[in-house]
């Protein structure tokens, strides 16, 4: 075969190839045109990022399906593959908007409904907070571009580490928004968070970000397959050991010593009437009324130490600050004659301008203020 017949075959193959692809595209029902759109990077990209999105958020309460975080973040790990960074920034922070707008509708509800704002106000507070939290994941994404050419284990500990330093920043970067920290979505597994009483819900963070990367680590590399391995099954093994560990912990017997019999009263007010100053006597009422019944319970528990405890800004008041409301508190706690941790808004008295707190305060059994945290 000479040189002009060859290119002539190589060029009708070329043209029977394209119409057999251009069929295959326009019939809907062919399962190539799937295997086709799937590998276009306009149609998978997306879906990737819907994936991670509700992924994410179905993890966490409600529907708190705690199994799908150790999953949710391959799908953006997969799709960022061969992007720049700036892209593979756009994808994340794209990937995170989605979870957050997912996870925080609430905040529509609190600003109209409490707020007394125009709806259109809370929608475009809802969108703007979720654009704004989607941020760190794009950070992350972009960290992940910079740091592919290291070797997969090198890249999922590495992702591991950025995403729960990012979640650190999340948490106190400006007011700060501790909303979605990844280690969260465990509570279900009591065994494996275990650890948490060393290194907080951040050590969980990381196992689960590790295990997310390590996966995603291995199906994306081009390695042999035991580096593959190696991304992948340390995070598992590390969950699995922190598990027996978990399960031993709480097999354990309790400390001798006196036991404590703690009251919990939840007033369970309703937002809109917590801080109208109409309510204000009514829910202090309330909550006097069901702290005695519960007092009543502890003086009949066996020996040991007994406590109230009250809910996060119980009192309709900032305590120390109203007088009058502090002064009828303290006297009351003094009749019962038990100690009470309550939360209440604080204010310190700063010059120029006071500060608010949101502060936890334990009060003797006398009535007298005790230790205080903000």
């Amino acid at each position: 075969m000479d040189i002009r017949q060859e290119a002539d075959t190589r060029r009708r193959t070329g043209e029977a190839r394209f119409r057999t692809e251009k069929s295959e595209l326009r019939n809907p029902q062919s399962g190539i045109t799937s295997r086709f759109r799937l590998q276009d990077p306009r149609v998978y990209r997306p879906l990737a990022v819907l994936s991670s999105g509700l992924l994410l958020a179905a993890s966490f309460p409600r529907p708190s399906l705690a199994p799908l975080a150790w999953i949710a973040l391959v799908p953006v790990l997969l799709a960022i593959r061969g992007l720049t960074a700036r892209r593979a920034f756009f994808v994340g922070w794209t990937a995170g908007t989605a979870a957050f707008i997912f996870t925080i509708p609430w905040i529509v509800a609190t600003i109209v409904e409490y707020g007394h704002l125009p709806l259109p106000v809370g929608v475009g507070a809802w969108i703007l907070l979720s654009a704004y939290l989607g941020l760190f994941t794009g950070a992350w994404a972009a960290f992940a571009r910079l740091i592919e050419p290291y070797s997969a284990s090198l890249r999922a500990a590495g992702l591991a580490a950025s995403w729960t330093a990012l979640e650190y920043l999340r948490t106190h970067l400006f007011t700060g928004f501790p909303w979605m920290l990844l280690g969260y979505s465990q509570l279900p597994f009591l065994p494996l968070i275990q650890f948490a009483a060393f290194t907080g819900v951040y050590g969980v963070s990381f196992l689960v970000a590790w295990g997310n990367a390590g996966l995603a680590s291995a199906f994306a590399s081009t390695e042999e397959k035991w580096s593959r391995i190696a991304a992948a099954a340390p995070p598992l093994l590390a969950a699995a050991a922190l598990s027996l560990y978990g399960a031993w912990e709480m097999g354990l017997p309790a400390p001798d010593g006196d036991a404590l019999h703690a009251a919990i009263v939840q007033g369970n007010i309703d937002q809109s009437k917590k801080w109208n100053p109409r309510y204000q006597q009514e829910v202090f009422e309330t909550y006097q009324r069901l702290t005695r019944e519960a007092a009543g319970r502890l003086k009949d528990a066996p020996q040991g130490f007994r406590l109230v405890l009250w809910p996060e800004t119980a009192t309709p008041f900032h305590f120390g600050y109203d007088i009058s409301r502090t002064g009828e508190l303290r006297d009351f706690q003094a009749a019962l004659g038990l100690p009470l941790l309550f939360g209440t808004p604080t204010v310190e008295r700063n010059p120029g301008r006071p500060i608010l707190h949101n502060s936890v305060i334990l009060l003797a059994a006398d009535g007298s203020p005790g230790p205080r945290y903000d």
